[in-house]
């Protein structure tokens, strides 16, 4: 599963390379209008991989609590 999320990763952010690499070719107005939309998405895809990483160490934790018990 850790693989997935790395590969998913990494292939959003070659689209969204693409993505403004095609929106720049095509004209520069849809290089301005892409170019935020693509650094907000890849903040999305970054922010949500540690959120997903930072909360399974908390189940993790929370499950070696509650069998200690």
């Amino acid at each position: 599963m850790v693989f997935a999320r790395i590969f998913y990763s990494v292939g959003s952010f070659m689209i969204v390379l693409f993505l403004i690499y095609a929106s720049f070719e095509m004209s520069i107005a849809v290089f301005v209008w892409m170019t935020p939309v693509a650094c907000v998405y890849t903040s999305f895809i970054l922010f949500n991989y540690q959120y997903n990483k930072i909360t399974s160490n908390k189940k993790v934790q929370w499950n070696r609590d509650s069998e200690s018990m």
